[in-house]
Order: structure tokens, then C-alpha cells, then sequence
């Protein structure tokens, strides 16, 4: 684990107010509630720069539960499951945390509450080797995290969809994350003689683009779309009644798309004019977990857009002008 992960740490428990200190609390008098700190490092897998590092921050308290659970909440939305708190060194590395769990730890002392949380450390260091491609600027072209899908902005390729529309726009939450595929259709005459490709013969004559994506969350609007269904009521008008039905318009998705992020904050957003589920529904009960519903979203053109190419957008925020929100976490 490096310097910066525990000036991140170190940094956080500053701004949040907290008594703390790494591997031992120092301060005479002791302050309650404090937290202590202590890593323990994973071993890489491979040469990447990649390593990951469990933290954890023991909290105690003589006083209320309810005082060390507040700052535990703290710690949580600080360092959050599913964004973590992610900074970009000045030397091109990267450090992402996230909060992981946490669990009461009994004690012999019956006056001693005592919490422990558990932080999860990723950092990709910057080692310039001619064997593994690692540049200065690895880390910030790094995408990290499962983004999230919306559906309902307005198409555009010159003009990227606000976080403010995307934001109001969000489908729900997913599983698994989710996988993007554009693929290019060519042909090429085969001409006698030629035993080999050649890239001058070589023409594009079609292409697919779909997002493959698990959502965690269902919805009637959800399941008609994947199932090509309508929506319609019980007689009660206690249940939405999902049933067959013919393509419609309402079935395919306006704006659909999906934002992520790279490793220093910079956005990434896919957008499709327009979309339809071409896998059907499916899902798989079990036990012990929950369900998750996977459609494959096809992007489709429209008469208006033209017949030859699809309309899909990506947009990659540049990196000139862009400065890491969180730069100064490593400030000593």
C-alpha cells in the first residue's frame, strides 16, 4: 500500500472530524470515540502496476453505540460502495477506496464498544516497463467502475447529454456490470489469385452496436420492453398486467446510453438514438440471492437518420482542461 492510499485516508479522517491514528492512537488525553488504522496487502497477480490492499479502521467508544454508528455512516458516504473515492497523483498514479462492510467487534471490556470497517484499496502505480506498456498516463485512461444506463435524452453527436439529464434519466440499478460491442461488417471480393486479405479490396457494408447489461431492478415497463409486451391493469387495479403484444413504437428506447468514468473523474458516455431489446426476458430465481434480469439493447437506425449507419455517439471527455476534483487529498 502506498503513501498516497494512506494520505487519502488520512485526509478523509481529517475532513470528516474523527479522532484517528495509523497502526496506534497516540493522543494523551484519549478522545472518544477514535479510529486506528492498519493494512493488509494483497499479493499482485501480475506486472500491470495493478495491487489492491484491504484497510481497516477500528473504531472505540465509552458512550453510546449510536455515536460510533453515526461515524461509521460518515465513513460510508465518504468513501461510497458503489463511486469510492477516487484521486490522481501528480505523478500519474491512481488510488481508488471504497467502503467494503464492517462488523462489531466484542470485548472483554463491557464499558468498550468497538466497531471495525473495512475499506477496499485499489492503486495502479506508474512503472515505466517495456514489457508490461505501462506509460505515465496508464492510470488516467483506466475506466473503472459499472457506470450506470438511461434512457429518455435527446440524441446528439456534437452536443454530450448533461449529468443533470442523466441523472433524471437513470433505468435502475445493475448487476454485473454491463459490456459494449460494435462490430463492423466487411466484404471483399474473392478474386482469383489473392490468397490473402487485402485491405484495398476491403469494404464496410454494415454494422451492429448493442450493450449487454444485467439490471438488478424490475419494472413493468421494463419486462414489456424486453418481452415486447403491453402494460394493462388488474380488475382490482392492484397489479400492472404484463401481456403479448405486437411491436410498437413504445418498445424501443429513446436516448439510451451509459456514463461511466476513467480513473481521474473524466466521463464517458454512449448514446444510441434508439434501442430495442432483442434478447427477450429472462431471469433466474435461486436461492439465497437475488434475481437479475439481462437484455441485450440493440441499437437501430430510424428512416429520419438514413439506412446506411447506425446512430450511436461516443463521448470521451479530453483531458486538456479537466483537473481531478480530489487532487488535493494527497496534499500532506
Amino acid at each position: 500500500m502506498t503513501r498516497n492510499a494512506l494520505k487519502i485516508i488520512d485526509k478523509a479522517m481529517e475532513s470528516l472530524g474523527l479522532e484517528y491514528g495509523f497502526v496506534r492512537y497516540t493522543k494523551k488525553p484519549i478522545v472518544y470515540p477514535y479510529w486506528v488504522g492498519e493494512y493488509q496487502e494483497n499479493t499482485p497477480v501480475d506486472e500491470s502496476g495493478y495491487s489492491n490492499s484491504s484497510f481497516l479502521l477500528t473504531g472505540f467508544h465509552r458512550g453510546e453505540w449510536d455515536v460510533l454508528e453515526t461515524q461509521k455512516e460518515s465513513i460510508n458516504d465518504y468513501f461510497n460502495k458503489v463511486s469510492g473515492k477516487t484521486v490522481m497523483a501528480e505523478d500519474g498514479s491512481a488510488v481508488a477506496i471504497f467502503y467494503a462492510n464492517s462488523l462489531v467487534v466484542p470485548t472483554i471490556d463491557a464499558e468498550l464498544k468497538r466497531i471495525q470497517i473495512n475499506l477496499d484499496v485499489h492503486e495502479w502505480s506508474v512503472k515505466l516497463m517495456i514489457k508490461s506498456g505501462i506509460t505515465a498516463g496508464t492510470p488516467a485512461k483506466i475506466l473503472f467502475g459499472a457506470g450506470v444506463y438511461f434512457q429518455g435524452v435527446e440524441y446528439s453527436e456534437t452536443e454530450a447529454p448533461t449529468e443533470e439529464a442523466i441523472k433524471a434519466a437513470i433505468i435502475g440499478a445493475t448487476q454485473d456490470g454491463g459490456t459494449l460491442t460494435i462490430t463492423p461488417e466487411f466484404f471483399a471480393p474473392e478474386l482469383d489469385g489473392a490468397t490473402v486479405a487485402l485491405m484495398e479490396l476491403q469494404q464496410k457494408v454494415g454494422e451492429t452496436a448493442q450493450m449487454d447489461i444485467s439490471y438488478a431492478e424490475l419494472t413493468a415497463d421494463l419486462m414489456a420492453k424486453m418481452a415486447v409486451g403491453k402494460i394493462g391493469e388488474s380488475t382490482d387495479k392492484m397489479y400492472d398486467v404484463v401481456t403479448s403484444s405486437v411491436l410498437k413504437k413504445d418498445h424501443f428506447y429513446k436516448g439510451f446510453g451509459y456514463y461511466g468514468e476513467f480513473l481521474d473523474g473524466r466521463p464517458i458516455i454512449i448514446l444510441f438514438k434508439n434501442a430495442l431489446c432483442t434478447s427477450g426476458f429472462t431471469t433466474d430465481a435461486k436461492n439465497k440471492t437475488n434475481s437479475v434480469f439481462k437484455g441485450t439493447m440493440a441499437c437501430q437506425s430510424d428512416i429520419e437518420y438514413g439506412t446506411t449507419k447506425l446512430p450511436y455517439a461516443i463521448f470521451i471527455r479530453k483531458k486538456e482542461g479537466w483537473a481531478s476534483a480530489d487532487a488535493t487529498d494527497l496534499v500532506a
